[in-house]
């Protein structure tokens, strides 16, 4: 790996960082972008303060690494041949940065630090509805809450009256299946089929479903352009862990791991344990229309 790569990665992480201490010190915004990555730090190692793991997923893992780790394609646009950097290093990597982030008080050395390329920050604003709503999830995670209802007067389960639209849902399975589309994590495109996908949304399917924000993106700003479709067409987003609509979000008490392999998903979904009843009736939904 040439000096140009180590310093394109290494100025990607540097944003990413600078960023992210930017609005460390507003709880609400700190742990709104914690959040997004909570399914998979919370079973990174060594297993300290969940905030610092977070932070490590966020800002190193979903990185230019992931360039360097996920597909020969996107090691190609770095100017390499193949992929660099075997699973057994971003573990290594990871943990490595754990420790030294445990050690550093991360409070006091935000208040002074300028950036002027606030990348998540910038969030904020361009998905005003997608954060908001990121926010509330961000609240009862990390407040060990089930759920958050954002607006009881108009609170209503879209699973409710979707009867009419499960052929919709047979786009699920093939997900799993033949449809399913290999891209770095950090790939900011929208590929055919989740363009697919949310055409359907558009059109009144009333679930989006993926295992695990992780399996939709790695790229924080794709991340939350989708969700912001997703509720702007008055769907829910429905994950193994996570239930989010405009009007209510819920989380399961204890998380699941993301998936690694498409053969986990069905008994993944068959764990009913620490739901609230609007995510497991969302679940249920889905299975029954799987199976």
């Amino acid at each position: 790996m040439n000096k140009d790569i180590i310093e394109r990665v290494g100025l990607d992480i540097k944003t990413r960082l600078l960023s992210l201490f930017n609005n460390w010190n507003n709880c609400d915004n700190r742990r709104a972008l914690l959040v997004t990555s909570v399914e998979e730090a919370h079973f990174y190692q060594p297993p300290e303060d969940i905030e610092i793991r977070c932070l490590v997923v966020l800002t190193i893992r979903n990185s230019l690494i992931e360039d360097l780790a996920s597909t020969n394609e996107a090691a190609k646009l770095m100017g390499l041949q193949k992929t660099i950097i075997p699973e057994r290093d971003i573990r290594k990597f990871t943990s490595d940065a754990i420790k030294y982030f445990c050690c550093i008080d991360i409070s006091t050395v935000s208040k002074s630090v300028i950036t002027d390329n606030d990348v998540y920050g910038k969030l904020m604003s361009s998905y005003p509805l997608a954060w908001s709503i990121i926010k509330e999830l961000g609240k009862i995670v990390f407040q060990n809450k089930k759920y958050s209802i954002i607006d009881d007067k108009t609170n209503k389960s879209i699973v409710k009256n979707s009867k009419q639209k499960s052929d919709n849902l047979l786009r699920i399975d093939q997900y799993f299946k033949e449809n399913t589309v290999v891209l770095s994590g950090m790939d900011p495109n929208i590929d055919p089929y989740l363009s697919n996908v949310l055409k359907a949304i558009s059109e009144g399917y009333p679930i989006f479903f993926t295992d695990s924000f992780k399996t939709i993106t790695r790229n924080p700003e794709k991340l939350l352009k989708i969700i912001d479709y997703v509720l702007a067409n008055n769907a829910s987003i429905v994950t193994c862990n996570f239930y989010i609509s405009r009007d209510y979000v819920s989380a399961r008490s204890e998380l699941q791991r993301p998936m690694h392999s498409e053969s986990e998903i069905i008994e993944k979904l068959k764990n009913k344990n620490g739901l609230s009843k609007t995510h497991l009736k969302a679940l249920n939904y889905i299975i029954n229309n799987i199976n």
